[in-house]
């Protein structure tokens, strides 16, 4: 026995108050199978000794059923306090049921009865070895995988890697945030200058939610990273990725594993052309925000890298306005319930956390990767950027859907600010209502409407209505002409208003300072 127990140290043993005739059995059993035996007889003796020892220097612990004038399940629960990964056994004389039930809500690897079998105890020993290694084995596997995400994390780009001459004539803000479902995930973000005036946003998911997936997007950011410092276009960096999954990654893998996809997104921020091109690959169309809140999503619906060998999907270009905000969500985020029913609103909440804050709310409710980058510009001092709370929309004028829409508004608001007055909270609600009923029952060829809203700076809300025209008018509540002029009474005694280029409304709302988060 114990022949299978080949580490890289040897396996060490800590005996803590036995008899001298116990200790020599455990001497004589134990010893010969090049195990390091450590002897105790006090509690003044073991503390100084694991405090000064090395993690993971015990791999098993004996200990006498009362040890140090206390119970030696007391001691086994300080030693598991220090090092949660140790197997500890307890020595009793004639252990009782209420002991065993103790032992074993508290992790005890198992309970010896005196007097000791030189069998029983080498079995039992081998055992509690056995799980202590599985144990560190597991914790150094989550370790590593941490790393891991260290590594790409590492590998990224950001804000803080784009030079402080690069376009000084405009303001930005760049943040993001990656949130692996196991320590290590698939998804990625970076950022490269092209040149003095371009800026390009490279964001990919790799199929999978695992080490292994990490692995592998850490590969495709080298390569992407690579070609770009090297000059490559985008579009020649992507179809490089597309012919080399489908030709020669993807026809090597064994036939139980499942191919590898990339989708993957860039687009490129020409601040001199003023213009946005953008290129989709099976990922979420990023979401543009003029500075009147205009909602554009310039990607199109193509499949991911690798599932054909054919062209990447086209590039899609869009004016880009001098005050603006691009976001950028992998699917994870669609997946996940714990933030609200709304794309934006959720990206606005995980953008929110603090460091190292989105393992503990997300922990075990992840269940895939969710990466989440938001860009914001102004032509010009940074006096304020727009930060999107929310994109929905509302498809009739009955008063279910537009009680739905009224939730998700006031879920972005109780997330971004938390401190506002109920009083103004539903002052803003009301106006909003009825900005939303004059949109979808009033302008001509209107289905539905589109509704946005966002901070502007520190001390502005701004919400905006606009009419999706062609969609199929949902069945409306009619109302005579004049709720159009009592409406917009509503409205202006609540928010500054004007008209929209394409027939819709622009409310702002002025707040508190004090009602804003740092964020």
């Amino acid at each position: 026995m114990l022949t299978g127990l080949t580490q890289q140290r040897p396996r060490g043993i800590l005996v803590a108050g036995l008899t001298a005739d116990e200790c020599g059995l455990v001497r004589e059993v134990l010893g010969a199978k090049g195990l390091v035996i450590q002897f105790v007889s006090t509690a003044a003796e073991l503390r100084p000794l694991l405090r000064r020892s090395p993690s993971g220097s015990f791999d098993c612990v004996l200990i006498e059923s009362r040890f140090g004038g206390r119970p030696g399940l007391d001691t086994a629960a300080w030693i598991l306090q220090q090092d949660g990964a140790v197997s500890c056994i307890l020595v009793e004389e004639a252990p009782g049921k209420p002991l065993l039930l103790r032992a074993l809500r508290m992790g005890i690897a198992d309970v010896l009865e005196r007097p000791l079998d030189p069998f029983v105890l080498e079995y039992v020993v081998e055992k509690a070895l056995l799980a202590s290694q599985n144990k560190r084995g597991n914790s150094y596997l989550v370790l590593q995988a941490r790393d891991a995400t260290r590594i790409s994390r590492r590998i990224m780009n950001g804000e803080k890697d784009l030079p402080a001459s690069f376009m000084p004539e405009w303001s930005r803000r760049l943040e993001q945030v990656l949130l692996p479902a196991v320590e290590a995930g698939g998804d990625f973000a970076s950022v490269h200058p092209i040149d003095d005036h371009r800026l390009l946003f490279i964001v990919g998911d790799v199929s999978g939610h695992d080490v292994i997936s990490g692995f592998v997007s850490s590969f495709f950011l080298g390569i992407c990273s690579g070609m770009i410092a090297r000059g490559a276009p985008p579009e020649a960096v992507f179809a490089h990725i597309q012919h080399f999954l489908a030709t020669v990654w993807n026809p090597r893998a064994e036939e139980s594993e499942v191919p590898t996809s990339l989708a993957a997104c860039f687009a490129v921020v020409d601040f001199r052309e003023r213009t946005l091109s953008t290129c989709c690959n099976g990922f979420p169309s990023p979401i543009l925000f003029t500075e009147d809140l205009n909602v554009i999503r310039p990607g199109g619906a193509s499949p991911p890298l690798g599932w054909f060998d054919a062209k990447i999907a086209p590039v899609v270009t869009t004016p880009l306005p001098e005050r603006g905000c691009l976001l950028f969500f992998s699917d994870g985020l669609l997946d996940n319930e714990k933030a609200g029913p709304c794309a934006v609103a959720r990206a606005d909440a995980i953008l929110g956390l603090t460091p190292g804050e989105g393992e503990g709310d997300f922990s075990g409710e992840l269940k895939d990767d969710i990466m989440v980058l938001r860009f914001a510009w102004n032509h010009g001092a940074a006096t304020s950027f727009l930060r999107p709370l929310c994109s929905s929309m509302c498809a009739s004028a009955g008063p279910e859907d537009v009680d739905k829409c009224q939730m998700r508004w006031e879920s972005a608001m109780n997330q971004a600010l938390p401190l506002l007055s109920r009083d103004r909270k539903t002052e803003i609600l009301l106006a909003c209502r009825e900005a939303t009923l004059n949109v979808v029952q009033h302008v001509p060829g209107a289905g539905a409407c589109r509704v946005a809203m966002a901070l502007s700076g520190p001390s502005l809300l701004q919400v905006s209505f606009r009419p999706v025209i062609g969609a199929s008018p949902a069945p409306s509540l009619s109302r005579p002409s004049k709720h159009i002029p009592f409406g917009r009474r509503i409205i202006a005694g609540y928010a500054d208003v004007h008209d929209a280029p394409d027939g819709g409304l622009v409310l702002s709302f002025c707040l508190d300072r004090a009602t804003t988060t740092s964020h």
